[in-house]
This record gives C-alpha cells, structure tokens and sequence, in this order.
C-alpha cells in the first residue's frame, strides 16, 4: 500500500479529477483494515480527488447453517474526496478455477486438483459509480469482465458518461494475453459509444482529468470511425465461399489480416 500511495502522489501533482487503482491493489479487506482505510482516505482528503479503487471485501453469509460463515468478494469502490466510501461494486462474472470452483458443493474433492482452495462469491447487479465535481458517471467492470459484449452492455445506460475496467494483468507475465485483453477493451468502447478507461500493473495508477475526457471521446470516436470503414470496405469486397476448399483457404489471411488491422 505504501508503494501505491507514493506512486499515487506523483500522479496526483498533475491535479487529475479522477485517480484509478488496479483490480486487488488493496491488500486484504478495505472495510475491515482500518490502517489501509483511513490512509486511503486522508490521500483523497489531502488532494481533493475521487478515487476508484480495487479490493477484495466480505459480508456474513445470511444463507449458511454456519454462524460465523463469509461470503468473499472481488469488488471496487468509489472515495470521495472527503476520503468516504460512497458505492461499491461486487464482480459478477467470475474466473472459473481462478477465482471459483465450479460443482465444489457436491464435489468438494475437486478444490485439490485446483490452485485454489475457496473462491468468492458473485455480485448479482450493475452499480453506476456517480462522481460529484466534474460531474460525470460511471460503472466498473472487474477483470475480464470487458471481454463479454452482452455483460459490458448492462453497464450502459444514457447517463454514462465512460467506462472502468480495474484489471490486474501481472499474473500473465509477458504473454500476449494482457495486450489480448486490452485490444478487446476497444471493441467495448467502440460498441457502447463511451470511453473506456483501464488501469493496470502497467501503468500502476492512472490520472483522469476533465481534458483527459475530451481527449479519449476524440480518439476513440476517430479510431471507431477508421475501423468501421475498414469493416465496411473488407466486407464489399470478401466474396462468399463457393466450397470447402476455399473456406479453408480464405480463413487463414483473414486470421492473418485480423491482428493487424486492429493494432492501434
């Protein structure tokens, strides 16, 4: 934590409105760990910023025979810049044998032959994270939540003025994935006709300033535009298979194509 505080104030000497924080970059239960709360509190108390935030959180379990049973969450939160926690989000769509064990009521063996032990529990709604001074709206999408087109719309109403998608790609080394991940993130983007934003472990903390809105709406919209057209121009000129052979045939260049016509 300390890391990411004195990471943080660096950024924060550019005055960004909003400050974003990883997927889990807080370790342990925000809620419960009152030395990591308050010091979180008093960073956006001193600079007068929102912060949005990934940490893992915990409430009773109201539906287990078992008296002092959790139920575990990989969740967000939104600070206000008088250092309180105004909302907070539960992800809902969970990595199977990552971050759940699927059937492991019946099959309980199953947690041996997985790299974890227990899992979280999933959230069971959309919760738009409303930012007071530049007035703007948001929601948070968790991990690889951004990968799902039909999930990321949910997020989406006519009061969303952008995206969040905390991640924390570290686990996937120097494999393409992460870079995978965030070419997806685009299409998302590009689909609901709003920024995206997606703080990572490359950078650790990232700075979002009312110009910085500006400038992303621009981009995207030019990038979508650009897109779009080549789109349209490879879908005018793609003939239609007449058999197998030349399915097999037309499938790997446009494999080939595909990467690098997307490469921003």
């Amino acid at each position: 934590v300390n890391k990411l505080l004195a990471m943080s104030r660096k950024v924060l000497a550019e005055k960004p409105d909003v400050l974003l924080w990883p997927e889990a970059a807080v370790p342990g239960l925000l809620r419960y760990d009152n030395f990591v709360a308050d010091a979180i509190g008093r960073l956006a108390q001193e600079n007068r910023v929102w912060m949005i935030i990934g940490a893992d959180d915990a409430e009773p379990d109201r539906v287990s025979p078992k008296p002092d049973a959790i139920r575990v969450f990989n969740s967000s939160f939104l600070i206000s810049p008088e250092g309180r926690l105004e909302a907070k989000y539960d992800k809902r769509q969970l990595v199977i044998f990552g971050e759940y064990i699927p059937l492991i009521r019946w099959l309980p063996f199953l947690k041996w032959f997985t790299p974890i032990e227990g899992g979280f529990a999933d959230g069971d709604r959309v919760v738009p994270f409303a930012i007071g001074q530049p007035r703007a709206r948001t929601a948070v999408l968790i991990c690889f939540e951004d990968v799902f087109p039909h999930l990321a719309r949910e997020y989406v109403d006519e009061q969303t003025d952008f995206l969040v998608n905390l991640t924390n790609d570290g686990w996937f080394s120097e494999s393409a994935a992460q870079w995978q991940q965030a070419a997806m993130a685009v299409f998302r983007a590009i689909e609901n006709g709003v920024p995206l934003e997606r703080p990572d472990q490359f950078p650790a903390t990232e700075g979002l300033s009312e110009a910085e809105f500006q400038r992303i709406v621009k981009e995207r919209t030019e990038r979508a535009r650009q897109l779009a057209g080549r789109i349209g121009r490879m879908s005018s000129t793609r003939k239609p298979p007449s058999a197998p052979e030349s399915r097999r045939s037309s499938a790997r260049p446009a494999a080939t194509r595909g990467p690098q016509s997307t490469d921003p």
